[in-house]
């Protein structure tokens, strides 16, 4: 009778051990999905300070560009302008590699290399701004600037469809977890 009771207990033992198992992988899971979600959120507010930085050094370069008389030529006064706009676009350019490299670890390569060009970009156009590219600011360097602008856009809303397609799929498991919990009753009976 002892060796029945025993084997009962080690088979309740086992499935309790299954039972913790897999609530330790949910666990998990949900921590990864929290994680990610909350990693999407961080890289959606960055994607939109540095496009609100960016739209800021647009118009400060369209001012600028709209004041200047001779377009070969800049003033003392122009030529600091030019250096304060290309050295805040310098610093986008360092924000989005480093979060190139930080997405990139996450997996998710068309975000990087969209990050990346955007990186490049932004220091094409610092450079374009200071003596080294004859501190230019005319239509050329407005055009990088507006591909640069509709990068960060895109970027923003890739990133808001996501997080939005990220919730309906939670919702929709959610669903079918309430529907099988309703259902088991039923298929015990």
């Amino acid at each position: 009778g002892d060796l029945n009771e025993a084997q009962r207990q080690e088979q309740a033992a086992e499935e309790a051990l299954q039972e913790a198992a897999q609530e330790i992988q949910e666990q998990e899971e949900q921590y990864q999905r929290l994680r990610q979600e909350e990693l999407l959120f961080q890289i959606t507010e960055e994607v939109t300070k540095l496009l609100a930085g960016h739209r800021e050094q647009m118009q400060a370069l369209k001012e600028l560009d709209a004041a200047r008389q001779d377009p070969t030529r800049a003033t003392h006064a122009q030529k600091l302008r030019l250096r304060k706009i290309a050295r805040a676009e310098e610093a986008l350019a360092t924000r989005s590699a480093e979060l190139a490299k930080a997405i990139g670890e996450e997996g998710s390569l068309v975000f990087r290399s969209v990050f990346t060009r955007v990186d490049e970009d932004l220091k094409r156009i610092a450079a374009l701004l200071t003596e080294e590219g004859d501190w230019q600011s005319g239509e050329r360097v407005q055009a990088l600037q507006q591909d640069v602008e509709q990068d960060l856009d895109w970027l923003g809303t890739a990133l808001a469809d996501e997080k939005d397609r990220r919730r309906e799929e939670e919702q929709n498991q959610e669903q079918q977890q309430q529907q099988q919990q309703q259902q088991q009753p039923e298929n015990r009976l």
